[in-house]
């Protein structure tokens, strides 16, 4: 359907930085870049999975205006959390490679 393909098509143009986020989330840390990554892509797959269901449960529940006000509610969390990240994460530098020094 066209919700789908607007849907996957969404998700593909986000994947490239997603990527790049994940490399530099898990530079931070080289000993635990697996489990870094890991853990990133276990939250993205619960996403994948949870908010399908919470959003079927909402919307069946208390009707769409329900549903895609806890979305906008959900996204406005999202945009503060990042900035809250950002702003700490500012001061602290990406450790340098051993061929670096």
């Amino acid at each position: 359907t066209v919700g789908k393909v607007a849907d996957d098509v969404g998700k593909a143009a986000f994947r490239p930085a997603w990527g790049a986020i994940m490399a530099h989330v898990s530079s931070y840390a080289p000993q635990r870049r697996a489990q870094t990554m890991s853990w990133m892509l276990l939250g993205e797959d619960a996403g994948a999975i949870a908010g399908p269901i919470l959003a079927g449960l909402l919307w069946s529940t208390w009707g769409l205006a329900t549903m895609l006000g806890v979305r906008v509610l959900l996204a406005i969390g999202t945009e503060v959390y990042t900035v809250y990240l950002s702003r700490s994460l500012e001061g602290t530098s990406r450790p340098r490679d051993a061929k670096s020094k």
